[in-house]
């Protein structure tokens, strides 16, 4: 969730290239209400936003966008849109801040992209420092990257790299490929799932864990480093057992 002071500042800024991880509810065809924008109009919107979990393409293919918040939304019968929408649906990739890596470089071909930033590597390094200050302006310090496809997991992880971003990066598909959009779910979650949900195994473990480095000033990622699992994960346990223990001793 985040405030409506956050959202219209984030729209203020970044409308364009730009969305979220939520979508209006298809009427039964596949590709139904995918590029309905009105759901941004409402602040229930707002309780379904997680910009912990920022999810990126490499570039927009596309220079049609002229309302807020368009962008992975389209209404093109060609666009495979709809397929992050029935693959995101009830994971915690739901409601997820949505951009590119790249600004301002409308081009379909993912060849095509990596051979202008090859001939151009200020081009690639400009784009990267504001993909950064646009992720820094969503208020969270250490987000959970979610990255669509090779080029773009690339692209990210030798510049944080060169840049010491230590930020935690995960690969999935990208979204346009040939596969339905049952298939594209069941990758997806193949790949998220051991990222983003703990294992019933594993929870004593955890607890044990939360013991040992209770006093630790970088505690989670201690964590994360001894049971092999992602921060986010170790955040998300927390926030969620601390929620649970407080509504117990309320009862």
């Amino acid at each position: 969730m985040i405030t409506r002071e956050k959202f219209d500042e984030i729209k203020s800024c970044y409308w364009r290239v730009a969305s979220w991880a939520v979508w209006a509810e298809s009427r039964g065809l596949p590709a139904d209400n995918v590029g309905d924008l009105s759901i941004f109009d409402s602040d229930h919107v707002l309780d379904e936003l997680n910009p912990i979990v920022v999810i990126v393409g490499l570039n927009i293919s596309r220079n049609d966008i002229e309302k807020p918040f368009a962008n992975f939304h389209s209404s093109n019968p060609r666009a495979k849109d709809f397929k992050l929408r029935y693959a995101f649906k009830d994971t915690p990739l739901w409601g997820g801040y949505m951009t590119d890596i790249l600004k301002d470089l409308e081009e379909k071909s993912s060849g095509e992209v990596l051979k202008k930033l090859k001939e151009n590597p200020q081009l690639e390094r400009e784009n990267v420092q504001s993909f950064l200050e646009e992720i820094n302006s969503l208020g969270y310090h250490d987000p959970l990257i979610i990255a669509l496809g090779d080029a773009t997991y690339k692209i990210i992880k030798q510049n944080f790299k060169r840049l010491d971003i230590d930020y935690e990066v995960i690969k999935i598909k990208h979204f346009s490929d040939y596969s339905s959009q049952e298939v594209y779910r069941s990758d997806v979650l193949k790949v998220i799932e051991p990222a983003m949900k703990l294992p019933k195994e594993m929870i004593s473990k955890f607890i044990y864990a939360l013991e040992d480095y209770k006093d630790k000033s970088d505690r989670n990622r201690h964590i994360a480093n001894k049971l092999g699992i992602t921060r986010y994960l170790v955040k998300q346990c927390i926030n969620t057992w601390a929620i649970d223990t407080y509504r117990a001793s309320d009862e």
